[in-house]
């Protein structure tokens, strides 16, 4: 779905609430667009761009913390969310550090030298992204060692406020 015109994108989103392929892919966009020029972060692995469908969404470098993180993203467009949840799998939770830090995940999102050690050990960051289209939010959440996401966000802005500003930043790069 990609970063421009998010805008036109945010209202395909709330004309079709449940079309969460395309939600998705939005969320992401916005996670990706949020974290790099709100908060400084370089995105050195977005799974979508890379069209894998299951595992880590993004990775980070945090150049203020000069941390590694490990980012979910979870979007929804309907008001029947209650907030971020993990997935289970047969053997963990999605963001457990067993299964951000697995050799598998980790080789997939091209970081193959973090370690479960490393996540368990606070080497690297975890985080969920919650874009919530319907509440006009995007929040970020902390994720314990169990993969379970703190209630209460830790940064929160305005979906609409993000959404307008990265439009406004770009119309101005295509100006001669």
């Amino acid at each position: 779905m990609g970063c421009n015109n998010l805008i036109e994108q945010l209202e395909e989103v709330r004309a079709n609430p449940g079309n969460r392929a395309q939600t998705g892919a939005f969320g992401e966009a916005v996670a990706e667009v949020f974290l790099n020029e709100v908060l400084g972060h370089e995105v050195i692995f977005d799974a979508a761009a890379r069209s894998r469908a299951q595992g880590i969404d993004l990775v980070t470098l945090d150049p203020e913390a000069e941390r590694i993180v490990i980012v979910e993203v979870k979007t929804t467009a309907t008001s029947k969310s209650v907030g971020p949840r993990m997935s289970k799998t047969t053997t963990t939770i999605q963001m457990s550090d067993e299964w951000a830090g697995s050799a598998d995940r980790t080789a997939a999102a091209n970081i193959e030298q973090v370690t479960t050690e490393d996540v368990a050990g606070g080497y690297v960051d975890k985080l969920v992204m919650y874009v919530d289209v319907k509440a006009d939010t995007i929040s970020i959440h902390n994720v314990d060692a169990g993969g379970r996401v703190a209630k209460e966000a830790n940064t929160s802005i305005a979906l609409s406020d993000l959404v307008r500003f990265v439009d406004a930043v770009n119309a101005d790069s295509e100006k001669p």
